[in-house]
């Protein structure tokens, strides 16, 4: 995925906020800016970095599928502004309207009061219009005096040169229209990035955010992306780790991996920082992911498609086979080599008869 978010550039922002309820049923109106922010060239070059960041390798990003494609969706919104002149009246009342469904989304008192930063910009090698929402809450005690537009402005200039700060969430939109035609749903691909950790971005105090406001779900081909997943790393440990206690190791770690870790997400750079040793085979690999066609960012497990996954099995040359159960395999077998190049296995576990 990180060649989608090569040559990212920011064109245009705009900085709104959102409260939080005192009553869940009656929303508060968004506090709207009148004017196009001007980010200064060094926070406007640490949002790139943050949004492409964001989207990259080891991160908590999925590429979504497009739900809600009705007449007051966001989708609709961001198409309909990419059909027009594009200018700063068109993309200000683009925002304001996306600020608004955020708010009415955040249909709970457990939501912060938030700053909504909404971004028009260009990505990819032949400049592909995205549009981007940025949820970033507001720390605890800071009290924003408005005063056109100026102390978000300098919030957001803050927030953006400040490491620590998180940007909470970001649904982004990228446009793949061939010019000259309408724009059509499958044109457009749809991100998530959500800064809580893989294991929770599905659950419900996320689901308001991708689902009610930005009109996403998860794609239903999970099954076939874990699956390659698995194939992709599976063949670059058997060709390319000569050794064969190594090669062991990484194939039970892959099986660990996929079956004992209990994060709902997968990813090539977390398997690979988590198990693999030296920064040249890690780089290896990851590149022979990438030209598997898998996705940088994170992968929504689904191991149905995996065959005999919750077992070890091991064959050697001459036809002894041993089976051992996942969980089972790091506690209960060693596995060495010798210096003539055959592989020794330990078995702790009493011999039962046959």
């Amino acid at each position: 995925m990180a060649g989608e978010f090569i040559n990212l550039k920011v064109k245009k922002v705009a900085i709104h906020k959102i409260f939080k309820r005192e009553d869940k049923k009656i929303l508060i109106p968004p506090e709207y800016n009148s004017q196009c922010s001007s980010l200064d060239n060094e926070a406007r070059r640490a949002l790139e970095t943050r949004i492409t960041r964001a989207f990259g390798n080891d991160s908590h990003s999925l590429k979504m599928k497009i739900e809600d494609t009705s007449e007051d969706s966001v989708y609709r919104n961001i198409v309909d502004f990419w059909g027009t002149d594009q200018s700063d009246a068109a993309f200000l009342e683009m925002s304001r309207q996306l600020t608004f469904l955020l708010a009415q989304a955040q249909n709970s008192r457990i939501y912060q009061d938030a700053i909504v930063v909404i971004v028009k910009g260009t990505t990819k090698a032949y400049n592909a219009d995205f549009a981007a929402v940025i949820k970033a809450e507001i720390q605890d005690g800071f009290n924003i005096v408005e005063s056109d537009g100026e102390q978000l402005l300098s919030y957001v200039n803050n927030l953006l040169l400040t490491r620590q700060q998180k940007l909470h969430k970001i649904g982004l939109f990228i446009n793949n229209q061939v010019r000259g035609r309408e724009i059509r749903q499958q044109d457009v691909d749809a991100f998530l990035f959500d800064s809580n950790t893989g294991e929770s971005i599905s659950d419900s105090k996320a689901e308001y955010f991708y689902k009610s406001f930005l009109g996403l779900d998860f794609r239903e081909d999970a099954d076939v992306i874990t699956n390659n997943f698995y194939i992709a790393t599976k063949k670059y440990i058997n060709e390319c780790v000569k050794e064969s206690a190594e090669r062991i190791r990484l194939q039970t770690a892959l099986r660990n991996y996929l079956y004992i870790n209990k994060d709902m997400y997968i990813n090539s750079s977390q398997f690979a920082e988590g198990y693999m040793e030296g920064g040249e085979a890690k780089d290896v690999y990851l590149k022979a992911m990438e030209e598997a066609g898998i996705p940088s960012t994170d992968i929504r497990k689904d191991v149905s498609m995996i065959k005999r996954g919750k077992t070890r099995s091991l064959s050697f040359e001459n036809s002894v086979k041993l089976t051992v159960p996942i969980e089972k395999f790091e506690e209960m077998v060693t596995v060495e080599e010798d210096g003539d190049g055959d592989t020794i296995i330990r078995i702790k576990g009493k011999y039962l008869d046959e």
